[in-house]
């Protein structure tokens, strides 16, 4: 069942300003979608039309298939959990979480074992007693996650909510909210400007920029075939890199009879991600470049790490670069590499309309 469904929503505000234009997104039942863009690319517009804190100028919003047009906030089958926790500072952890349960037909045994089961769930058994202004921020908005599931509706909207924590408190967040709405079968609109975060807790995701979507897929789909330059350079754990490149004479780095030119382009950007593009020191054996469609060299100008993972940047091609450095290698700036990449890893994409040309298919795991 589709518990949300956008049909071309749009929104501008005085002045001209085209918040949202034109947005359609479905999200089934138990599904968890995520907005993600920069600032001001109309994603918490989005959020707060659904909400009923902004009207629409056009399109249509179902929810649970009933459309919800001039039905007041309060009225509507959703529940909102705020960047700010939105607590009532001087009510205990429990009379907060008790808002959950506000428009439930409940008795007094039946309101407290709900609110001892969510508080155990979301490890608040100790605190039911404590005032909301003495907990952390962590503490608030797991009691914010906790009363807005409580109240069981078609839609959970979450606006930035781990936006104002650190990155370790993030990630536990992101995993309890993951694991709770995966248990209750609760489906949920997340916004955030962290890719990261989207990354990791979308089903559904949804990359917007200046009011319009650039991408609706899963995650997987969107890093492996970015719809448009912009998904392309949003969207990854590194910075993606950009080649434009006439076919009729492309950069020496570029071994034309080993690209699949997408037909009719004459000049294309081409975008190679850190991880694909990969190092070797000059004096080590060459491995795999026989079928390589990209290769050069460069000198390390830097160090990035990711985790685990170590890159490095320099010039090739006329353009500054990241790469992959081998795990083991023993290197030092300064150093000249060989660079190397399989013509699977190239993404290409129309210059003048960010749009993707390549036609080829990228086998991903749904």
């Amino acid at each position: 069942m589709n518990m949300l469904e956008l049909t071309a929503i749009s929104k501008q505000y005085p002045g001209g300003v085209q918040a949202v234009d034109q947005v359609s997104l479905t999200l089934k039942e138990g599904e968890l979608g995520v907005l993600v863009g920069p600032s001001g690319c109309g994603k918490t517009t989005t959020l707060r039309m659904i909400a009923g804190l902004e009207t629409p100028d056009e399109g249509t919003i179902r929810i649970r298939g009933q459309a919800v047009e001039g039905q007041r906030p309060q009225d509507r089958d959703v529940a909102m959990m705020f960047q700010s926790s939105a607590l009532f500072p001087w009510l205990s952890v429990a009379e907060n979480l008790a808002f959950g349960l506000a428009k439930k037909n409940l008795d007094r045994h039946g309101r407290q074992s709900q609110i001892e089961a969510i508080a155990r769930q979301l490890q608040l058994e100790d605190l039911l007693e404590r005032k909301a202004r003495t907990l952390s921020g962590g503490q608030r908005q797991r009691v914010a996650l906790g009363r807005a599931l409580l109240k069981e509706a078609a839609v959970l909207l979450m606006d930035e909510p781990l936006s104002s924590l650190d990155r370790q408190l993030r990630l536990q967040l992101q995993d309890e909210i993951l694991r709770l709405c995966r248990q209750r079968g609760q489906t949920a609109l997340l916004v955030t400007h962290d890719q990261s975060e989207a990354l990791n807790l979308a089903d559904r995701l949804v990359v917007m920029n200046q009011g319009r979507i650039e991408q609706n897929d899963i995650p997987q789909r969107i890093v492996a075939q970015p719809a448009t330059l912009f998904a392309a350079q949003f969207i990854g754990e590194r910075p993606i890199n950009l080649w434009t490149v006439r076919s009729a004479a492309p950069q020496s780095i570029f071994q034309p009879s080993r690209i699949v030119w997408p037909y009719g382009a004459d000049t294309v950007v081409i975008g190679v991600r850190p991880q694909q593009l990969r190092a070797r020191r000059m004096d080590s054996a060459s491995g795999s470049e026989e079928a390589a469609a990209l290769m050069g060299e460069a000198v390390i100008e830097q160090f990035h790490w990711t985790g685990a993972q170590r890159f490095g940047s320099g010039r090739l091609g006329g353009s500054l670069v990241e790469f992959s450095l081998p795990e083991g290698m023993n290197s030092q700036i300064g150093d000249r590499v060989v660079l190397s990449a399989e013509a699977s890893a190239l993404h290409f994409f129309d210059p003048e309309t960010g749009r993707r040309l390549s036609c080829a298919a990228i086998p991903v795991s749904e």
